[in-house]
């Protein structure tokens, strides 16, 4: 709460912090000016690194999103495979079904021709015994 308290620049804090870099100053034996330049330059840096931080998530976002835009392409891509197949799988289904229902078809006409074919041959037969007999 201090450091946020400080940044704002608050006039008792600042004064607080003025007073405690004079202390630093005297036992480290350099000038006060240098102990407050580098407090400032520490909520720059804070500050720098705080921002890289978020430019950071924002990067990683943005490689996760494309990860799962390429994801989503792919799954795309996939079902559209799958529907071709199935499409192709109905064509050939339904030609299928044409080719037995000709073929049932075929084999009706070759039963009705060939019932017909031995209906005459009863007929010839019946028209032969009768001309022997008549004979």
């Amino acid at each position: 709460y201090g450091k946020e308290i400080i940044q704002e620049g608050s006039v008792s804090v600042l004064g607080l912090a003025d007073y405690l870099n004079g202390m630093v100053a005297k036992a480290m034996n350099v000038n006060k000016n240098i102990i407050t330049l580098a407090r400032q330059w520490s909520v720059v840096l804070e500050r720098a690194a705080f921002t890289e931080g978020i430019v950071k998530i924002k990067e990683v976002l943005g490689r996760e999103q494309e990860s799962a835009s390429t994801q989503v392409g792919k799954l795309n891509e996939t079902i559209q495979e799958i529907e071709i197949e199935t499409e192709e799988i109905l064509i050939i289904e339904a030609d299928r079904d044409k080719k037995v229902e000709s073929y049932e078809n075929i084999k009706q006409i070759t039963q009705h021709q060939e019932e017909e074919n031995s209906n005459e041959r009863v007929v010839e037969r019946t028209k032969a015994s009768e001309s022997i007999e008549d004979i």
